[in-house]
């Protein structure tokens, strides 16, 4: 069982580039929609899922969202983008940076939204979290197979 397993992570990882940068692309497409929605459709769905949380606990779900929707991104553009030069270091950074770009884009985005505001912190938590993404990108593709 363990095999097959590693075997399907393996023929995941080794996928066609192609397709690994048409995946990176619909998961932008997924922030980008996020993003579009407008602060009183949030706070409808946050006041009938948890009328009574505190506003604490809404900030760290907030939070949360971006931290798996930014920590995904990194994580499938390090797994997506060839190695220029044959540098895995340059790939790497070059993830992260494009990671924490389209995070600054997604707080642009957000400033023409009605009822959103754009956030430097949101920013700073987009651009950590790709970092961990990457990260983890390489730990799995190095354990399941070179990328």
């Amino acid at each position: 069982m363990q095999n097959d397993v590693q075997h399907i992570l393996a023929r995941l990882i080794n996928l066609p580039r192609p397709v690994r940068l048409l995946i990176v692309g619909l998961w932008m497409g997924v922030i980008w929609l996020a993003s579009e929605r407008g602060a009183k459709a949030i706070q409808s769905d946050a006041a009938s899922a948890v009328r009574s949380a505190p506003r604490q606990v809404l900030e760290l779900a907030a939070v949360g969202g971006h931290v798996v929707e930014f920590g995904m991104l990194g994580a499938l553009l390090a797994w997506a983008l060839p190695e220029p030069l044959h540098n895995r270091w340059l790939r790497r950074v070059l993830a992260w940076a494009l990671t924490s770009g389209y995070g600054v884009v997604d707080e642009w985005h957000q400033s023409w939204v009605p009822g959103r505001v754009p956030s430097l912190f949101d920013v700073a938590v987009d651009s950590s979290s790709g970092l961990v993404g990457v990260v983890a990108s390489e730990i799995i593709t190095g354990a399941f197979g070179a990328a």
